[in-house]
C-alpha cells in the first residue's frame, strides 16, 4: 500500500499574526482572572470572544495548506462474477 502526502511550510512572517493573536488570548484570560467588576468582565469577554473568532478564522484559512497524509488504496480488479 503506498502513501502519498503533501507538505506546506509556513514562513515566519505568516506565523507571526497567529502568535500575536495567541498572545492576546492569553493576556485576556489573565485579565479576566483579575477583573474587579461585572462591567470589566463583560468588556474582557467581548474582546476575548473576538480574539478567539479571529484565531479560529485564521486556522480555517490555513487548513487547506496543512500537511495531510492521503492514503491511496488500489482496488483489486476482481471480476464481478467471481465473487
Amino acid at each position: 500500500m503506498g502513501l502519498s502526502y503533501r507538505c506546506a511550510t509556513v514562513s515566519a512572517d505568516a506565523a507571526a499574526p497567529m502568535r500575536r493573536v495567541e498572545d492576546k488570548i492569553r493576556r485576556l484570560c489573565t485579565d479576566l482572572t483579575v477583573a474587579k467588576d461585572d462591567t470589566e468582565v463583560r468588556a474582557i469577554l467581548t474582546e476575548l470572544q473576538d480574539a478567539l473568532h479571529e484565531y479560529i478564522e485564521r486556522l480555517r484559512s490555513r487548513l487547506p495548506n496543512y500537511p495531510i497524509i492521503i492514503e491511496r488504496r488500489a482496488r483489486n480488479e476482481i471480476p464481478e462474477n467471481s465473487r
